[in-house]
């Protein structure tokens, strides 16, 4: 069974989770960054003061060089004032000509950080790094290094994460393309109150896998970090739903989703790896699934 159809299959059952289920634990969780050798930035960078609006734009780079431009030019393109933010780029031991790309960049401009880890760790464990002892914004966006974000779509994010009550604050759809970025197909996640929860999860399933948001450093930290299995970024959004999260999304707005054969979803896909990751994750929060539920999801385990 396909890993989408596979989620719906359990968690599309609205009550299956428990409306009275014993109260979310909210205390931050601990974030495992292995081992690494991070290679120090090829320029210094001191945050001057700011307010709570500034954004740590987090891409964690490996043998992406084909990629990356269109994808740090999007997020120059965002109209944000260069005090506002910054980029942390780390390169997980490429292969290829990435890690010159980035020293390019770096140089361009005063606000982008680029670091390589010594050897590879994977994204999950990549962005952990990164924002983990790199980031200095308290608001985080991570976008992966073959991904494009859409003109001046970012700021405007930034209002609907500022209640205390909203933890992730997201587009409203994803525009998925292999090559070229002027025929993507666009997918929509179309909600009442522009709001998901816990309970209406099941919904926002994709949304939820491609981790490409605007999120706050206080809600990663209490849902752990990303994992270093399969489907880490869909662990991270269920984690941090699972812990009390809110995420809002911004209607009529989408950003640009590279497809590809060869993406680590779809290898991880057809290793049976993500099915696996999935009932990990759903093992981990027993408390908010009925005892049917649980029962349902412990005999997948075994299959």
């Amino acid at each position: 069974m396909r890993l989408l159809t596979f989620i719906f299959a359990i968690a599309c059952l609205a009550h299956s989770i428990q409306s009275h289920a014993r109260p979310i634990d909210t205390r931050p969780r601990s974030i495992t960054c292995a081992a690494a050798r991070v290679y120090r930035a090829t320029r210094s960078f001191k945050l001057a003061d700011h307010n709570q609006d500034f954004i740590s734009f987090i891409v964690p780079c490996y043998n992406c060089a084909h990629t990356i431009k269109e994808t740090l030019d999007s997020i120059y393109a965002q109209n944000l004032e260069l005090d506002a933010f910054e980029v942390i780029c780390i390169d997980d031991a490429s292969a290829d000509k990435t890690w010159d790309v980035l020293q390019h960049y770096a140089k361009r401009y005063s606000n982008l950080r680029v670091h390589k880890n010594s050897t590879n760790q994977g994204p999950a464990q990549t962005r952990n790094i990164a924002i983990s002892t790199l980031a200095q914004g308290e608001l985080l966006y991570a976008l992966d290094a073959d991904n494009v974000l859409i003109k001046n779509t970012v700021p405007n994010l930034l209002p609907l994460i500022k209640p205390k009550d909203v933890d992730v604050a997201c587009f409203e759809g994803i525009a998925y393309f292999a090559s070229s970025i002027l025929s993507p197909t666009i997918k929509r996640f179309q909600f009442s109150d522009h709001k998901v929860t816990i309970h209406n999860a099941h919904q926002a399933i994709l949304l939820m896998g491609s981790g490409n948001y605007l999120f706050k450093k206080s809600s990663f930290k209490r849902a752990g970090g990303y994992t270093t299995f399969a489907e880490e970024t869909w662990a991270l959004s269920f984690n941090m739903l699972a812990t009390g999260g809110t995420f809002a999304i911004l209607p009529d707005t989408y950003y640009l989703h590279r497809t590809s054969a060869h993406s680590k979803w779809m290898v991880d896909e057809r290793a049976n790896r993500n099915r696996t990751a999935v009932l990990s994750t759903f093992r981990a929060h027993s408390e908010i699934f009925t005892p049917q539920t649980n029962t349902v999801i412990a005999r997948y385990s075994t299959q």
